[in-house]
Formats: structure tokens, sequence, C-alpha cells
């Protein structure tokens, strides 16, 4: 399967060395945004490691349920965030959720070797997890509850 979205994209020349742009959804957002600094690729690899993650378990890595967003910020900074569930899925697969979310942009891997890795098929299945059931628990909703009270649109 394949996924794009490009509703809040940028175009990239080999001129253009990095963006400053702030915007898209705060869960997703890599610690180069978060500090303020300047950003490339890496951060698209960082917001897709973070969906990867979110597919696994059913909510984002760094979820609060709260509107604290300096915490979330702190938390994405040092990328502290609940291990994957043990025995559910391959070391491979962990392993590589957790290189893409690396705190150095330069230390995450690039699109090639992430599809290199697809390649192998170190992607397992899954055993004993049920994400539907974590989905009917109501982990999305919470999510979109919280992203929308931190709107201002939810008070």
């Amino acid at each position: 399967a394949k996924l794009g979205d490009f509703g809040l994209s940028k175009a990239m020349s080999a001129k253009t060395q990095c963006a400053f742009s702030c915007v898209g959804t705060p869960f997703y957002m890599s610690p180069e945004i978060v500090r303020g600094k300047g950003y490339s690729f890496g951060s698209d690899v960082w917001s897709w490691g973070c969906s990867l993650y979110e597919l696994a378990v059913g909510y984002p890595p760094f979820y609060r349920s709260d509107t604290d967003f300096y915490a979330l910020g702190d938390a994405i900074c040092a990328a502290r965030y609940p291990a994957l569930p043990a025995g559910a899925w391959s070391q491979e697969f962990v392993d590589l959720v957790g290189s893409i979310l690396a705190i150095e942009p330069s230390q995450r891997p690039d699109a090639q070797r992430i599809l290199d890795v697809a390649d192998k098929r170190l992607v397992e299945r899954v055993h004993n997890f049920d994400v539907m059931g974590t989905i009917g628990r109501g982990k999305f909703s919470e999510v979109h509850r919280c992203l929308w009270r931190g709107s201002g649109e939810g008070k």
C-alpha cells in the first residue's frame, strides 16, 4: 500500500536546504520543528515513524490526553514514548520505528533505507494484538477530542 498526503506540502529543490514553517498536527512534529530549527526530509521521516507507530498501537507515540503542549514538546524532543507491545511486532519492525524516531535527523534512515528494510519483509504479522479493540476502546476518539480542545474550538 502507498499513502500520501500533500495538503501541507512544500516544494523543495536542490537549492533549498530547509524549511521553517510550523503547521500540522502537534503529535507528529519532529524535534527540530518543536525547537524552531529549520527542517528537511528527516522531519518527514519522523512524521512517518509517528504514523507507523500509530498504525501499530492505535494512537500516536506522543499522545497526551491533556493539552499541555510544553510537556508534549519535551516528550518529542527527548523521544520519550511508550515501547511497542512486547511480542506483538518483529524486533526488526520495533528497531525500524526506533531508528525513524531518532532525535537527530542525521541519525534517521532515509526513504531508500526504509524501503530496503520493507523489501526484506521485516515487518511481520501481528501476534495477539488487537488493533480493532484499541480503536473500539476509543483511543482515536480521545486523540481527536484532545486536538479539538487544543485548537480553541472545543472550549
